[in-house]
C-alpha cells in the first residue's frame, strides 16, 4: 500500500486525489505506531486539501495527539 500511495504521488502530483493519498500514507504510519510519520503526511496533506477533508485531517491530528498523551 505504502509503495502504491507515493508511486502515485510520484506520478500524478497534481492530481486532486494527492490530498487523499497523502492522508492514507498518514493512516498507514499511524498504524504502524510511527506517529511522527503520520503527523509529517497529515501535514502535507493539508497543505493540498479542501475544506472538507481538510476538517478531517486536522480530527485525525487531534486524535493522534491526544493518544500520544
Amino acid at each position: 500500500t505504502l509503495q502504491l500511495l507515493t508511486g502515485f504521488i510520484s506520478r500524478c502530483p497534481k492530481s486532486p486525489r494527492v490530498a487523499e493519498a497523502l492522508v492514507y500514507l498518514g493512516l498507514c504510519y499511524e498504524r504502524m505506531e510511527k506517529p511522527e510519520k503520520a503527523v509529517a503526511f497529515y501535514d502535507k496533506a493539508l497543505l493540498f486539501a479542501a475544506p472538507p477533508l481538510a476538517e478531517k485531517i486536522k480530527e485525525l491530528q487531534a486524535n493522534l495527539q491526544a493518544n500520544a498523551q
